[in-house]
């Protein structure tokens, strides 16, 4: 069952009849919501919806920790855009690729460091940026990395991430979004009000 509902931190720019304009930042799963986000009144949403890897390298390509297809090395360009308005909250998605394992060097820890200079990047936007768990998917082994890498990279920033269920909707695979999928997610973004949840 979704904890969506009962996050009690969330806090909705709907309170205020108004909706939040949201500037994303992510891999693919990021880029699918703003594309669906088109298709939804009301949204003013920005980023890149260029499909892309991790906020960091990763030696010899992407692998789960139990094998599977090998995701070539690429590097997310969170700053490829920059938001339209001060006013703007910066909803930023962790990677489901940093918690894969390297072809070349095996499953090491957790990079944070890649995470915590993305956050000053885009804090020197000025504008609440608000960071957002992956959700659970594959294997044993890999949702036990995904939950390592949430768990990390609040500890990095030392603030607590959105939960995942801002995240959770239909896919067609698991990890990307269908346009009904993408577009439920836009409208959750569309509602958050940064005050109390944005790291600092």
């Amino acid at each position: 069952m979704s904890r969506f509902p009962r996050v009690g931190a969330l806090a909705f720019c709907a309170l205020l009849s108004t909706a939040c304009d949201v500037h994303i930042v992510g891999d693919s799963t990021a880029a699918l919501v703003q594309v669906a986000a088109q298709s939804f009144e009301g949204i003013v949403m920005t980023g890149s919806a260029e499909p892309s890897c991790g906020y960091g390298h990763m030696a010899g390509g992407r692998i789960q920790p139990s094998g599977g297809a090998i995701t070539p090395d690429c590097v997310l360009d969170h700053l490829a855009n920059s938001p339209d308005s001060v006013d703007d909250v910066v909803v930023a998605f962790l990677s489901v690729h940093d918690a894969r394992c390297s072809v070349t060097n095996g499953c090491e820890p957790i990079n944070t460091a890649v995470y915590v200079q993305a956050h000053a990047d885009l804090l020197a936007y000025g504008n609440p940026v608000v960071w957002v768990e992956v959700p659970p998917s594959g294997d044993a082994a890999q949702q036990a990395r995904i939950e390592d890498l949430n768990s990390s990279v609040a500890a990095a920033l030392g603030c607590t991430l959105q939960e995942f269920d801002t995240r959770v909707a239909e896919m067609y695979d698991g990890i990307h979004y269908t346009l009904s999928g993408g577009t439920t997610v836009a409208a959750r973004l569309a509602q958050l009000d940064a005050v109390g949840i944005a790291c600092p």
